[in-house]
């Protein structure tokens, strides 16, 4: 599994008020999951997240692929991590979709 997260980075002035907002992305890290159910993956999820220093809490939004094992809205990675954060959404990660056609493409 790879981990990636997204976040916002506000500049402020010197008088401490908003001025530019930012979105970033950073990769943490790839894992090795043992075990490839929902639960599997959440708790990995959720592992990383706290030995990343990460407040939970702050999370809004989770995205990945459309398999049932993430996506599920009743048995999914992406309920299991809303029930530890109720504002965390879930939206389909559409960037997956363009790395499987171009894994697909052949050159020639």
């Amino acid at each position: 599994m790879s981990q990636i997260i997204g976040y916002v980075v506000i500049e402020k002035n010197e008088d401490n008020k908003p001025i530019k907002l930012r979105i970033e992305e950073s990769f943490l890290r790839y894992c090795l999951l043992n075990d490839h159910s929902a639960s599997g993956f959440s708790d990995k999820i959720l592992e990383n997240i706290k030995s990343d220093g990460l407040d939970i809490g702050k999370l809004r939004g989770q995205g990945y692929d459309g398999a049932a094992v993430m996506a599920g809205v009743y048995n999914g990675v992406q309920i299991k991590i809303k029930a530890y954060c109720p504002l965390a959404e879930y939206i389909h990660y559409n960037v997956h979709n363009l790395n499987l056609v171009l894994n697909d493409t052949k050159f020639f």
